[in-house]
């Protein structure tokens, strides 16, 4: 995993995204945005190179229709939305449906990215990541390393799960084999003292694994690259 160390992390990875779009443009380009703090990039993607052959999802969702916990709903409400809305973007949207159940939620998700992948063979797919201060990334959390050969070892691209001890504990996210197999490039965002004394430190740590620590997922890719102000960490 390569590395860039900036007082605006932001800032750069808006610019690295533009980069790889433009790099892009005329494929079908497969964008899968994160939550969080990674809502802060959106501003900084250049929309020349949001076209309708761009399809944009999140990497995972939260099964409410609360408009600050569901992450579709957010993103909804941004400019970057309505830009690339306007601009003739595809999206996959992930709000649940009334009457919908959790784990129907997640097999419709599953289902939308599987049809676009047969679609569309020859895409290019980017994989946008944060990470959480527990470690996590996505709806990837830390656990046993038996919880987590039950919870995230398919070879589905989308599943679900429930944490209790979140603020929304129905959670449905794209797994460690849709990082590895679909994402052809993956970038990471982390900000913050508490990131940068534990987490950031942890992943270059080889002592630590995938289900300690599930952000080493994405940046165990062979094209990731992770963006931060974090000045202590080191590759």
């Amino acid at each position: 995993m390569k590395s860039l160390i900036s007082s605006t992390p932001a800032q750069h990875m808006g610019e690295h995204i533009s980069d790889v779009l433009a790099l892009h443009a005329q494929e079908p380009v497969l964008l899968l945005l994160s939550g969080g703090s990674a809502f802060d990039v959106l501003p900084y993607i250049n929309q020349t190179y949001i076209h309708n052959n761009i399809t944009i999802g999140m990497v995972d969702e939260r099964f409410t229709n609360d408009a600050q916990g569901n992450n579709y709903i957010r993103l909804q409400g941004t400019d970057f939305y309505a830009q690339a809305k306007e601009r003739g973007a595809h999206f996959l949207e992930s709000v649940p449906k009334e009457f919908e159940k959790h784990h129907e939620f997640a097999t419709r998700m599953r289902t939308q990215l599987d049809q676009y992948c047969i679609q569309n063979p020859l895409k290019f797919s980017l994989g946008v990541f944060g990470i959480g201060e527990d470690g996590h990334t996505a709806g990837i959390f830390p656990t046993t390393a038996e919880e987590f050969e039950r919870l995230y070892a398919t070879e589905d691209l989308y599943t679900y799960v429930t944490q209790r001890t979140q603020p929304y504990p129905q959670r449905t996210t794209i797994t460690p084999a849709c990082i590895e197999e679909v994402l052809d490039e993956v970038v990471l965002y982390a900000v913050g003292k508490n990131k940068c004394d534990n987490i950031l430190n942890y992943m270059y740590n080889r002592t630590f694994t995938q289900h300690e620590i599930p952000a080493l997922i994405p940046a165990s890719h062979p094209h990731s690259m992770l963006f931060t102000d974090c000045p202590s960490i080191e590759p």
